[in-house]
């Protein structure tokens, strides 16, 4: 039997997803703290034993009816939202695999929910050897460009005067509070906004903002001259990797590596392909699959900020 979630759920939840995933604990209160709701989560049980879950998380998928267009600067509308579930923690007890649970749960999330689903394969296996014999088809592309520290460290004096406000910092911190949160969403969806960019909800922004931040990382609104830029980073070692940025990469590197600790010793800006004419096919070696689709014609789309 599938079903939704409810509250007395949370504690197997954590369990499965303790077992099946390689996540600390601590990650896994603050994601239920910040993001259970049982309406989100379906459970697969036979007799009252769970034997596999996954959350769907809700977001808008923007639909241009011109997709090679570009949004107006006026703001005008020329397409729709499509109401989408993000699959996330999809697992299933070992002794139980190999029945089909992990498909029938995602069968009836589309069937249940009446929206698209949108998966971001853990790794390469899985795209052939699930999502696709499913229906799932290739949607979502990132590039990781790789910038010089050293280098940006020695130019960033010279961008901040030329872009940004002459002050102490060149960037703000963000916290995951309601009035940071939303102005980082507005600039975010005034900046990414075009066929296939994913919208999340505020508390799914203000969770990724929070993990960044338990990552060593943050983020950070530049504002000058009439206009603002936000970049959201997190630490991996001595790699730092800025998940989302609406400043060219050579940019958004040269106005944060003075802020980054010399253990850092390269950083990474992911860039998402997009549905452009240049991408088209996206054959391009360069750029790796990230995510798939199921219930539409997949495009190619922006779904940075994702809880891969």
């Amino acid at each position: 039997m599938i079903r939704y979630g409810n509250t007395e759920d949370q504690a197997a939840l954590k369990k499965i997803w303790s077992f099946c995933f390689d996540d600390e604990d601590a990650y896994i209160d603050a994601f239920f703290l910040a993001m259970y709701a049982g309406r989100h989560v379906l459970v697969a049980e036979e007799n009252g034993v769970l034997m596999g879950a996954s959350f769907f998380l809700p977001g808008k998928l923007y639909l241009s009816s011109e997709p090679d267009e570009p949004e107006t600067s006026s703001g005008s509308e020329n397409g729709r939202w499509q109401n989408i579930r993000y699959i996330y923690a999809l697992a299933v007890y070992p002794r139980f695999r190999g029945k089909g649970i992990a498909a029938e749960i995602l069968r009836e999330a589309y069937r249940m929910y009446q929206a698209p689903l949108i998966a971001e394969p853990a790794n390469e296996g899985l795209i052939g050897g699930f999502y696709a014999r499913l229906g799932f088809q290739s949607a979502f592309f990132l590039q990781k460009i790789q910038v010089p520290i050293r280098q940006n460290s020695l130019q960033a004096a010279e961008i901040r005067p030329q872009t940004y406000e002459q002050t102490s910092h060149a960037f703000v911190p963000l916290q995951a509070d309601t009035a940071d949160v939303s102005r980082y969403c507005s600039i975010r969806k005034a900046h990414f906004k075009k066929h296939g960019f994913v919208s999340w909800p505020r508390n799914h922004i203000a969770f990724a903002i929070q993990e960044h931040r338990a990552n060593g990382g943050g983020a950070f609104l530049a504002a000058g001259r009439g206009c603002e830029d936000i970049l959201l980073y997190y630490q991996d070692g001595s790699r730092a990797v800025v998940t989302e940025t609406t400043l060219p990469p050579q940019d958004a590197a040269r106005v944060l590596a003075p802020y980054l600790p010399q253990t850092c010793a390269s950083l990474e800006v992911c860039v998402e392909a997009g549905n452009s004419a240049w991408i088209a096919g996206v054959k391009d070696p360069v750029y790796k699959l990230t995510g798939m689709i199921y219930g539409m014609s997949p495009g190619y789309g922006y779904l940075n900020l994702s809880l891969d």
